[in-house]
C-alpha cells in the first residue's frame, strides 16, 4: 500500500475529470442539435429577398435588338447570334412553367412557353426598323404588365438614348450589353432636288450629302455614281475629310418618260445598307391652266398662249363650264369685277385639293365684294385704288417663288413701275406673306396658305397702263414659277419603318368606288392592299412599317394601271456605329439614381445564377448544408480526440 496524504488534491482531479466529461457531452449534444437543425433548414431551401420579385407573376419579357448594327461579327457569328445565346441563358434561369414575351424591332409575341420561346427566337432576322432603348422601355411600361424586362442590345449610341429613360419604380429593367467595337462607315445621308415640279427634258439639280463615321482626320476620295432609270448617268469623285458631311450636286436632264427612278451609289464595306439612296419623282409634259378672264387680250393670257408647255383654257362667266374643273393644275381669276358665288366655290375647291390660285382684281372692281371673300380665306384686304405710279422697291429674292431669278439685287438694279393698283391693308387676322411691295411699302403681291393650297393675290390689274410691270423681268418668272408649282410638291423618297401618307390623284382612272389601290414591290411578287381613303378623285393611302420593310421601288396601282412609283430607303439612324461601354451605362445609372435598372454581364460564368438571385433572392440551402456538415465534423473531432 502506498499512502497518499493529499486527499484534497485527488478530490480536485476527480472533479476536473467529471467537468471535462460533462463539457464534452454538452458540446457533442449542441453540435448534434445544430447539425440536425441546419440539415432541416437546408432541405427547406431558405433565401433572403434582395429585390422586389416578379409581383407573384410567372411572366418575363425579353427584348432582342435585331437592328442592322447587330450584323457586326466581333467573334464567331454576328452580334444577333450572341444575343440569342444570352436570351436562352435568361430563359433557362427560370422555371419551366414561366411564361415569356419576346420583343423585337418587328413586334411582340406574348404568352410563350419556354419551348415556344426557344422556337420563336430561331426565326428572328435583322430588321430595318430601329427602336431606341427609351422607346422599348416606355412601350413595355405602357402595357401595364407586372413582369420584368431584359434588354439585350449592343447599345449603339444613336439608339441607346439612356438620358431619356423613365425612372419607373414598378418594374425592374435589366441591360445585357453586347460589347462591340466602333466601325468605320461611309454613308449617303440624303438627297433632294430644287424643283418642286419636274418637266420632261428639263435640267435638274440633284443634291446629295455623304458622311463619315466616326469622325477622323483622314482624307478619303470615293467615286459616287448616279443611275437614272437603271442607266449610269454620271460618276464623280468626292473628297471626304472625315470631320463633317460633304454636300455635292449632280446636274442632268430629265428623260422623256412619265417617271424618274434613280439611285446614288457608293462602295463601302463592311456596312453596306446605306451605300445607296433611291429616289423617284413624276414628270409632267404639260400644265393645265384654267382662267376665268373677261379680257382675252390681257398680258397674262398672252404669256400662256405663247408657251407650248401650258394647255391654257380661258372661260368667261356668260357661258361657264364647271364639269371638268378637277382636271386643271392651276386656276387664274383675272379681272372679274364682282365675284359670283360659283367662282368663290371653285377657288375654295382648288385650294382644298392642294392646288393653287392666282387672283388679279379689276381696277374698277367691287372692293367690298373682294374683301368679303378674302376674309373667309384670311387674305389681306384691299384698301383703295391708286392712280399714281410707284416703283417696285422690295422683292423677296431668296424665296421659292423667285428662286434662280436674281443673282443679286442692289440699289443699281432697275425695278419695274406700276401705274394703277389697289393698295392693301393688314387687319391682324390675315395669314398673308408679302413678296412684292412698292416704295411706299404697299404690298402688291402676297401669298396666303388656305387648307391644302395657296392663293396668290396680285394687286396690279392686268391692263395696258401696267404694261411695264407685266412685261418686266420680275413678273414673267414670277408667273411661270407659281403656275408650274401648282402641282403638289412631293417627296422623292420615304423611309422604311415610318408611317408615310401619300396622296394619289386618279381622275378618270378610278371607275368604281369599290376598286382598291394595290402596292407592288419591284420584284413583282410581293403585293398588298394598303390602308386607303377615297375622296372624290383623290386617294389618300398610308404605308406603315407593317407594309414596307425592304428598301426599293414600289408601284401604286389600280388594276394594271401604274398611278405612281415611290422609293423607300432604310433609315440612316444606324449609320454611325459607335457604342456605349458597360461602365458608361453603369456610371450613368448610378449617378442619376436609376435604382430599378441593372447591367448584367452575360460573359460572366455566374450570369444565370445572378438572374436567379435577382428573382428568387439569395438562396441559403448550401450555406445551411455546409454548417450541418461542419457541426458533424466538429462532433467527430470531439469523439476522436477528446479523451
Amino acid at each position: 500500500k502506498i499512502y497518499f496524504s493529499n486527499i484534497s488534491f485527488l478530490k480536485s482531479i476527480k472533479e476536473q475529470t467529471k467537468f471535462a466529461s460533462r463539457l464534452k457531452h454538452f458540446l457533442i449534444l449542441i453540435s448534434r442539435i445544430l447539425m440536425i437543425a441546419f440539415l432541416v433548414l437546408a432541405f427547406s431551401q431558405p433565401y433572403i429577398i434582395t429585390r422586389k420579385q416578379l409581383n407573384h407573376t410567372k411572366t418575363v419579357s425579353i427584348y432582342i435588338d435585331n437592328s442592322f448594327s447587330m450584323r457586326s461579327q466581333p467573334k464567331k457569328g454576328t452580334q444577333l447570334d450572341v444575343a440569342l445565346i444570352s436570351a436562352k441563358k435568361i430563359a433557362n434561369s427560370f422555371p419551366d412553367d414561366m411564361v415569356f414575351s419576346l420583343i423585337t424591332n418587328n413586334g411582340t409575341q406574348n404568352n410563350l412557353s419556354k419551348t415556344e420561346f426557344f422556337d420563336a427566337i430561331q426565326s428572328i432576322d435583322f430588321s430595318p426598323i430601329p427602336h431606341t432603348i427609351s422607346q422599348v422601355v416606355n412601350n413595355f411600361i405602357s402595357k401595364k404588365n407586372s413582369s420584368d424586362l431584359f434588354i439585350i442590345s449592343d447599345f449603339q449610341k444613336n439608339i441607346a438614348d439612356i438620358n431619356n429613360l423613365p425612372k419607373d419604380s414598378t418594374h425592374y429593367i435589366n441591360f445585357i450589353i453586347l460589347e462591340n467595337q466602333a466601325t468605320n462607315n461611309i454613308c449617303i445621308d440624303s438627297c433632294w432636288i430644287d424643283n418642286p415640279v419636274n418637266i420632261s427634258g428639263k435640267s435638274v439639280s440633284l443634291h446629295f450629302s455623304i458622311s463619315v463615321f466616326p469622325e477622323n482626320n483622314n482624307i478619303v476620295t470615293i467615286p459616287v455614281s448616279l443611275f437614272i432609270n437603271d442607266s449610269l448617268r454620271s460618276v464623280k469623285k468626292i473628297d471626304l475629310n472625315g470631320k463633317q458631311a460633304v454636300q455635292d450636286v449632280f446636274h442632268f436632264r430629265n428623260p422623256n418618260t412619265e417617271t424618274v427612278s434613280g439611285r446614288i451609289q457608293i462602295t463601302d464595306y463592311p456596312i453596306s445598307f446605306d451605300n445607296e439612296i433611291l429616289f423617284s419623282y413624276p414628270l409632267k409634259n404639260k400644265f393645265h391652266v384654267l382662267s376665268f378672264n373677261p379680257n382675252v387680250n390681257g398680258y397674262i393670257n398672252t404669256f400662256f398662249k405663247n408657251d407650248s408647255q401650258f394647255i391654257y383654257d380661258i372661260r368667261d362667266l356668260t357661258k361657264p363650264n364647271y364639269t371638268d374643273i378637277t382636271n386643271f393644275d392651276f386656276l387664274i381669276v383675272n379681272g372679274i369685277k364682282t365675284l359670283p358665288q360659283s367662282i368663290e366655290q371653285i377657288i375654295q375647291q382648288f385650294l382644298a385639293e392642294g392646288k393653287n390660285v392666282l387672283f388679279v382684281p379689276a381696277f374698277d372692281g367691287d372692293i367690298m365684294n373682294y374683301n368679303t371673300f378674302f376674309s373667309k380665306l384670311h387674305v389681306q384686304q384691299f384698301l383703295h385704288k391708286n392712280k399714281f405710279p410707284e416703283k417696285i422697291d422690295k422683292i423677296a429674292e431668296h424665296s421659292e417663288i423667285f428662286r434662280k431669278v436674281f443673282k443679286s439685287l442692289d440699289k443699281t438694279t432697275k425695278m419695274p413701275e406700276v401705274t394703277k393698283f389697289l393698295t392693301t391693308k393688314r387687319n391682324g387676322q390675315d395669314n398673308s406673306r408679302i413678296f412684292l411691295s412698292t416704295e411706299t411699302n404697299t404690298g402688291i403681291f402676297s401669298i396666303t396658305k388656305y387648307k391644302n393650297g395657296f392663293i396668290y393675290v396680285l394687286s396690279v390689274p392686268d391692263i395696258k397702263e401696267n404694261k411695264l410691270f407685266f412685261t418686266s423681268p420680275v413678273f414673267v418668272p414670277l408667273l411661270y414659277n407659281i403656275s408650274t408649282a401648282s402641282t403638289n410638291a412631293e417627296e422623292i423618297y420615304y423611309l422604311v419603318g415610318a408611317t408615310n401618307k401619300i396622296q394619289i390623284t386618279v381622275k378618270d382612272k378610278l371607275k368604281k368606288a369599290d376598286e382598291m389601290i394595290h402596292v407592288l414591290y419591284e420584284d413583282n411578287k410581293n403585293e398588298f392592299i394598303p390602308f386607303q381613303k377615297h375622296s372624290g378623285d383623290r386617294i389618300f393611302i398610308t404605308l406603315g412599317n407593317e407594309d414596307i420593310y425592304r428598301q426599293g421601288f414600289y408601284t401604286i396601282r389600280l388594276k394594271n394601271t401604274v398611278l405612281k412609283t415611290v422609293a423607300f430607303n432604310f433609315n440612316r439612324q444606324e449609320s454611325d456605329l459607335s457604342f456605349l461601354k458597360k461602365n458608361e451605362v453603369v456610371n450613368f445609372l448610378t449617378k442619376n439614381h436609376y435604382s430599378n435598372y441593372e447591367v448584367l454581364d452575360n460573359e460572366n460564368h455566374s450570369f444565370t445564377e445572378t438572374i436567379k438571385t435577382q428573382n428568387k433572392g439569395v438562396t441559403l440551402w448550401r450555406m445551411m448544408l455546409l454548417f450541418s456538415l461542419g457541426f458533424l465534423f466538429f462532433e467527430i473531432l470531439l469523439l476522436r480526440f477528446w479523451k
